[in-house]
């Protein structure tokens, strides 16, 4: 059985445009996408500042792609949330 780990992934987006990029990722692993879902409201409100005029988090499945955004996260346990 292939165990997906998630992130919450932190995103910048423009005015009116549809295109977010994500930009850093929150810096805990999620078992799963319901306990990342839980996860959202919070991790909105403590969110990194970063340089967009909109914001958003969305979780997404730990891939080799996006691992890049965990290490821009700031340090922090590193355990896996259940």
């Amino acid at each position: 059985m292939l165990v997906t780990s998630f992130i919450i992934a932190v995103l910048g987006c423009g005015h009116g445009e549809d295109v977010c990029t994500a930009r850093t990722a929150a810096p805990t692993l999620y078992a799963n996408e319901e306990v990342c879902t839980a996860a959202l409201d919070e991790a909105l409100y403590t969110a990194p500042a970063i340089d967009a005029p909109v914001v958003a988090v969305e979780c997404q499945p730990l891939t080799e792609r996006n691992a890049a955004l965990l290490r821009k996260a700031a340090p922090r346990s590193a355990a896996l949330e259940r």
